[in-house]
């Protein structure tokens, strides 16, 4: 129907076209390297969270998220006559979350695990045309605690939401808010030292989106 192998072999292996849309703008650059930079360049994002969620009961929200999130459950495809790229937008995707236990790390081996995993997911392309776009890593350090490695096709930037995702998988309303903060339990002393000096050295960063 659309012209391209991929697109009938994914249908044929259960994964449901919801739509087909032409690019955006945004993604048009990445394409055509108006930006200079490759569609295979990832983004990867490290936030701190305070949460008692078990991994069972992350990989439903994340997955619930996905199911109301249209714009990550996406694949790129040439199709058509004249071969133009197009975003094909499928009915259900789920993607990768992996979950580690650090809690017992000391602070240096505790930043040493949490970089080498992070150069780790970055190092991973993305299949652009196969593979569900954005990655989760849990890494628990300690008892209600997690670093959560967020790793990313650069064509899902303007695609979701922090606050959506925040709100939706740990009923946080409003991340800029840190009263509700003031009454959680302690950070353990490794995890507390590494952030804080995780924080000191950050300079400012390149333009690249969110």
């Amino acid at each position: 129907q659309y012209g391209r192998q991929d697109v009938g072999k994914n249908a044929r292996h259960g994964r449901m076209i919801e739509e087909v849309r032409t690019l955006t703008k945004y993604e048009r650059h990445i394409f055509t390297g108006e930006d200079f930079a490759s569609p295979q360049y990832n983004l990867q994002f490290l936030y701190k969270v305070r949460s008692d969620l078990d991994r069972k009961e992350l990989t439903a929200k994340i997955n619930l998220f996905f199911d109301m999130t249209p714009l990550v459950r996406v694949n790129f495809f040439s199709i058509g006559l004249d071969r133009k790229m197009h975003k094909i937008i499928f009915a259900h995707r789920t993607p990768s979350i992996t979950f580690h236990s650090l809690k017992f790390l000391s602070q240096d081996a505790l930043k040493d695990t949490i970089e080498k995993e992070m150069l780790k997911e970055r190092q991973k392309p993305f299949d652009i045309a196969g593979d569900v776009l954005m990655r989760f890593t849990f890494l628990r350090t300690g008892e209600e605690e997690y670093a959560l490695i967020v790793t990313e096709s650069r064509l899902l930037a303007l695609s979701w939401q922090e606050q959506d995702f925040f709100y939706q998988v740990f009923g946080l309303m409003n991340l800029a808010d840190t009263a509700a903060l003031t009454d959680a339990p302690p950070m353990s002393a490794a995890t507390e030292n590494y952030y804080r000096a995780l924080f000191r050295g950050i300079a400012g960063g390149p333009k690249i989106p969110r």
